[in-house]
């Protein structure tokens, strides 16, 4: 019952990163599936460094630096919002 539930979970959540991956901004989903009880999502590799990365290199950001971080990632947010 809880694989079972799992599984469906699973199955919706990957439908909807589909949905989501047809924008520029967030990596395509380019395939999805379970192999022995294990659940798997193979997406798009993007190269590049994550937030905690570019802080722990580079030190904080300026308050300058997360307004320009913002106006870039907000649209993007309101496009998954929307979906």
């Amino acid at each position: 019952s809880a694989l079972k539930k799992a599984r469906q979970r699973f199955e919706q959540e990957a439908r909807a990163l589909a949905k989501l991956g047809s924008h520029s901004q967030i990596p395509q989903l380019l395939d999805y599936f379970e192999l022995d009880g294990e659940f798997y999502l193979a997406q798009e590799f993007i190269r590049g460094r994550t937030l905690a990365q570019d802080v722990n290199k580079f030190g904080v950001w300026k308050e300058s630096a997360v307004k320009e971080f913002l106006k870039e990632f907000l649209p993007l947010l309101q496009y998954v919002h929307d979906q």
